[in-house]
């Protein structure tokens, strides 16, 4: 039998309460927080009336101090009734330490019981899963206290630390001293120990002998096993806790306590039921920044080391395992180890050794496209044929929230599994969604499909939970329900920000089975979990749908040129393959560019990849460091611009140099499933215009630009067929020049057939649009701001300054509410600035189309601009909002937006994702983020007849109702009106981001469009248009070779709902991959047609890795299908082989 430990009897949570209660002192305030306490005096010694908080009482105790924290006070009366001691903790280490406490030196000690509690201050969730509370409430008799001066002594020992949120002492003077009744619990534990074939639990049994007094023995029979303990003499108050190692009984028995002392003896009868045998899979890894801690190739050297010193230790440990956080680490192994790095990655897969996450890495994933997404499990596909490694988990470490979509397309690649660690600082999901404590669950996507999720709060469990003796994962243990239905458990992660393995707890997991039976440590990658969780049976598993809130998307806020440029990236990329796709089907000689588009796509998974910059990038924005971190992550954006702006034009020039015509002309390619009519610019030498090829008329067109020979002109490219092109003949002739307007430009209107647009240079913006099909404003004219206003929000109560000593505290550079949900901090004092000096600068008119340019400027160094279109039969609205100066770098909270507030009533809003549409009113995750979104390409509001639409290509984040006001709220509410707030701009990050805006221009480009009801459908379509416009190229000369014209089609995808998201070259080379989306959430049919003699041969349909499912029947040269709602199909169509194809 264990030693005895003494505790103190406390009241759990809350003292009650009692009429005549006097508060004779208390330091600090019961706010679950110890921000208002020193964080480092070395000696506690607090005189009540004199000492202040913050200078003389510590946030923190342990076992180490040497003295123990002491609190004088006096009594002026002679003490009488009950006094009533309360001590608020908080614990946020995994071991709880014991609490000594001494009354005018009658002492008593605690075995401390903390309730895991969900804090909404940021200091409290960073990365610690532990953080828990107890009140202590603690009766005692008046005769412990003294006339005159006392003193109270709080001790923490054990392990473990702890900290305070207050204390304080009431008294009642009237209240007769309190006689506590005797009582025994039997607290069960998690601790199995093994002894010969016999498995023995240890338990606590605990005492409260009371009135009974101290000493005495106490016996206790559990089933057929018998204890007995002597109680110790010299405690005045309190619990005593006598450890047990019970044999296990295998089922409930019945269990009694008899207590024995010099005042009298009490019995007590009670059950035992053994508790659970765990098992906790650790799945070991360290979190991957590439970047944040250091730059970027240096991050990665630290990665590729810890792989090399994993497969070390797997030779020495056999039951050691590796997990990888992103598949890139395996990619740059192999790439740069040659032969012997292949062969120990091999050995580490044949061994079960090592898991790899299906993602290249951490990605911010609302900022990507649907097939960003796809290419970011291609390589982890490509180690699972190649290497045999598991492909079914996504991990996704210290993002708090993901995408709706994720399920979807996870579900779709042949993943089962997501696992997620969610740093909670600036994303409380699952502080306010208690997410993790409802894992495991299915996660089902707007299309049905599922993947099993695990969610934490941590993703370096492993280093902070475990000793011996054991204490750390009984914490851990208590947090998961008693209808928890498993045996076993995830523990995430080893270490945290690109930390070294070192020895990975290699040695320690075999010292603990040796000591434990259970909880029995089983080092694991993350498919092992799953798989062991899905054989026990998931079918009681709840299924939850929804969307988790893009709460860390607003970072590129602060980067918005280069975040821009990258969401033109993703859209020109899949152009790019549709190009390449069409020229090489029709060509065999030419080959599909696999290693070019591979290349553009990782450059554009990087920039997404979840690092943006320096850890106290924000403190020290001009440090060589910090410069070189962003230079390299912008780097990736601008790499695969670069890429794209070549890959286009060669392969345009592929294909229109098989395109017939007889001179010069202008070839206009759409590469949507759809026809399309859209505005199109391109250069032409002065006397020269364009014709339609079939009529032989003058095309409407407008010079936007005149210089240096040089004439670039827009015009309206008129029902372009799908996945084909349009000639335009381009012959001697004048595209005239929009003509100036001789309205007063004050109050200066424009309209087509669908709108009648005033503009409002008083708000800088709109101030009217009517619809003449709806017959309706949809301008909400009682809003404080235009439609289409830039205006911009400053917060100046509070800077960011460096701290004494260097900026790598990342906290230091906190100043409200707006940057982090700590609600200890004020609330932001937002004024809004709307642009001043605003004016028309200009007012064309021309048969393609009329244009308005407004000008303004944000206080006295902040121009903006504000261009508004309208096309003849286009029902469609466009506005370009240029920022041509950017944010200063003061150290203020600064924001910047673009206002759309509509006119409808009782508005509903939705925003689409790559897969789906979200309505934030009901398809939210508990705990979601909702004071601001991030969109695929378009959101759309409604209400009583009428439906906006606007299409964002360059920004994905909107604000609903208001602005972002720093209020963290924990869950949508419905606004009165109808206002959309595109958020272009932030520098509310306290780190990983540039602390201020980036230098050159931003452009932001909007769309609007109307229609009497919802759909879905058109609205995505609508969006697509928007970041995937038709492409222009002027050809000088005739087609260069007549016997390889290209046909006017080759493809076509039919279907109402559905869209061609992309056509490409399938990895094996056998064939081409066409991705179909239906779009409207109902059930949908497609027929894909392939043009006579184009080498096809058979047609599957496969999963997004191109594993093919099943085969389609083909007949007369097409393929039909019927897909379900918001469903996203794979199709191969197989080529015959030796058809020549590259």
């Amino acid at each position: 039998m264990r030693g005895i430990v003494l505790t103190l009897c406390a009241t759990s949570l809350a003292s009650p309460v009692f009429a005549g209660k006097i508060v004779l002192w208390s330091i600090g305030k019961p706010d679950l927080s110890s921000h208002e306490f020193s964080p480092a005096i070395e000696h506690v010694a607090y005189e009540i009336g004199k000492s202040v908080p913050g200078q003389h009482w510590r946030q923190r105790q342990s076992a180490e101090d040497r003295e123990p924290f002491a609190i004088a006070f006096s009594i002026n009366q002679p003490p009488a009734g009950t006094f009533y001691l309360n001590v608020d903790l908080l614990f946020r280490d995994p071991e709880t330490p014991n609490y000594l406490v001494t009354v005018n030196g009658k002492r008593g000690m605690f075995t401390l019981r903390p309730e895991p509690y969900s804090p909404v201050n940021a200091s409290d969730l960073n990365v610690v899963p532990f953080v828990r509370h107890q009140r202590l409430g603690v009766e005692l008799p008046g005769g412990y206290f003294r006339l005159g001066r006392n003193e109270i002594k709080l001790a923490a020992g054990g392990g473990g630390f702890l900290e305070y949120d207050t204390v304080s002492l009431e008294q009642d003077p009237n209240s007769p001293p309190p006689e506590v009744p005797p009582s025994v619990r039997i607290e069960p534990g998690v601790l199995w120990e093994r002894h010969g074939e016999d498995l023995y639990e240890q338990v606590n049994l605990v005492v409260c002998s009371g009135v009974l007094g101290p000493g005495g023995k106490v016996a206790v029979q559990i089933g057929p096993q018998t204890f007995r303990e002597e109680l110790p003499a010299n405690t005045e108050f309190g619990e005593v806790v006598v450890p047990l190692s019970v044999r296990d009984p295998g089922h409930r028995v019945p269990a009694s306590v008899r207590i024995e002392t010099a005042r009298g003896s009490r019995e007590f009868a009670d059950e035992f039921t053994p508790q659970k045998k765990w098992k906790l899979f650790v799945a070991s890894s360290t979190h991957l920044d590439i970047g944040y801690t250091s730059t970027q190739p240096k991050t990665v050297e630290l990665h590729l080391r810890n792989l090399e010193q994993a497969a070390a230790l797997t030779e020495k440990y056999s039951s050691f395992r590796w997990n990888l956080e992103g598949s890139w680490i395996a990619k740059e192994f192999l790439r740069r180890g040659g032969p012997s790095a292949a062969k120990t990655f091999q050995a580490l897969a044949d061994t079960g050794s090592i898991g790899v996450n299906a993602f290249n890495f951490n990605l911010q994933a609302y900022l990507c496209s649907l097939e960003e997404l796809n290419n970011a499990t291609d390589y982890a596909f490509l180690l699972h044929e190649r290497n045999g490694i598991p492909f079914s988990v996504v991990t996704v470490s210290d993002v708090p929230s993901l995408p709706w979509s994720l399920p979807s397309i996870l579900n779709r690649a042949g993943i089962r599994y997501l696992a997620s660690a969610a740093n909670q600082v600036r994303g409380p999901l699952l502080t306010y969604g208690q997410l993790d404590r409802r894992s495991p669950f299915f996660w089902e996507g707007p299309d049905g499909g599922r993947v099993m999720v695990w969610y934490t709060k941590a993703y370096s469990q492993a280093r902070v939970m475990f000793g011996v003796p054991g204490s750390a994962e009984g914490t851990f243990l208590s947090g998961f329900p008693q209808s928890y239905p498993y045996d076993a458990v995830l523990v995430y992660g080893f270490d945290g920000d690109n930390a070294p393995i070192q020895g990975g707890n290699a040695d320690f997991y075999p010292e603990w089975n040796a000591r434990y039976a259970y909880p029995q440590i089983i080092p694991a990658r993350f498919h092992d979990f799953f798989t062991y969780i899905e054989k026990q049976g998931t079918g009681q598993l709840p299924v939850m749908r929804g969307d988790g809130g893009a709460y860390w998307e607003d970072g590129p806020g602060e980067c918005p040129i280069t975040t821009a440029m990258n969401r033109g990236n993703q859209a020109a990329a899949v152009d790019l393959e549709k190009l390449a796709s069409l020229a090489t089907l029709w060509n065999p000689r030419l080959a599909y560019p696999h290693e070019q588009i591979d290349r553009i796509w990782a450059n554009i998974l990087l920039f997404d990849e979840h690092s943006f910059g320096a850890r106290a990038g924000v403190l020290r924005p001009d440090a060589a460091d910090t410069r070189l971190e962003w230079a390299t992550k912008a780097h990736f954006a601008t790499a695969a611009a670069a890429d794209l702006r070549w890959a286009e034009q060669q392969w345009l020039e592929r294909l229109n140099e098989r395109v017939p015509h007889a001179q010069d002309a202008v070839i206009v390619w759409n590469l949507a499933n759809w026809r399309r009519t859209g505005p199109v610019e391109v250069q032409l030498v002065p006397g020269k215009a364009i014709y339609d090829e079939q009529t032989g008329q003058l095309q409407p067109s407008e010079v936007m630009h005149d210089a240096d020979n040089a004439r670039m002109v827009r015009f309206l490219a008129r029902d372009v067929p799908p996945l084909s092109y349009k000639v335009y003949r381009v012959a001697a002739g004048e595209s005239p020049a929009s003509a100036p307007s001789t309205e007063n430009l004050v109050s200066a209107s424009m309209e087509n057939e669908f709108y009648r647009i005033t503009l409002d240079t008083s708000r800088f913006g709109i101030r009217s649009i009517v619809d003449k099909q709806l017959g309706r404003e949809l301008v909400d004219r009682q809003s404080p701001y235009a439609l289409g206003e830039y205006f911009w929000v400053k917060e100046t109560s509070s800077v960011r300054r460096l701290p004494a000593g260097g900026g790598n505290n990342w906290y230091a550079a906190v100043r409200t509410r707006i940057d982090i949900n700590d609600f200890e901090l004020p609330s932001p004092a937002l004024t809004i600035q709307h642009p001043a000096a605003a004016r028309v600068v200009a007012l064309r008119k021309s048969a393609a189309g009329q244009e308005a340019v407004l000008e303004g400027r944000i206080g006295s160094a902040q121009p903006v601009q504000l261009n508004v279109r309208v096309y003849p039969s286009i029902q469609r609205i466009d506005l370009t909002v240029t920022v041509h100066e950017n944010f200063s770098r003061d150290g203020s909270a600064e924001a910047g937006y673009v206002a759309f507030p509509f006119a409808l009533e009782n508005p509903m809003f939705a925003y689409n994702l790559p897969v789906g549409w979200v309505n934030p009113a009901k398809d939210m995750l508990p705990g979601g983020a909702t004071e601001w979104f991030a969109l695929d390409n378009a959101v759309s509001v409604s209400g009583h007849g009428a439906v906006v639409t606007v299409a964002m290509p360059d920004t994905p984040l909107i604000t609903i109702g208001d602005i972002n006001r720093g209020k963290w709220p924990k869950q949508f509410v419905r606004p009165r009106q109808a206002s959309l707030f595109s958020y272009v701009m932030n520098n509310y990050w306290l780190t990983n981001f540039p602390a201020g805006q980036e230098t050159g221009d931003a452009v932001f480009r909007y769309s609007i469009t109307t229609s009497r009801v919802p759909d879905y459908s058109a609205e995505r379509r609508f969006g697509v248009e928007q970041r995937h416009p038709l492409l222009a190229d002027f050809r000088s000369g005739r087609a260069e070779s007549a016997e390889a014209t290209l046909p006017s089609w080759l493809l076509r995808v039919e279907g109402d709902t559905v869209n061609l998201v992309t056509v490409k070259r399938s990895k094996s080379g056998d064939g081409y991959i066409l991705r179909l989306a239906e779009c409207a959430g109902t059930h949908a049919g497609a027929k894909v047609t392939w043009r006579s003699g184009l080498p096809v041969q058979r047609a599957f349909l496969c999963s997004s890795k191109e594993q093919k499912l099943s085969e389609l029947a083909v007949s007369n040269g097409s393929i039909s299908l019927t897909l379900s709602p918001h469903a996203v199909e794979t199709v191969l169509l197989e080529l015959t082989a030796g058809s020549g194809r590259n």
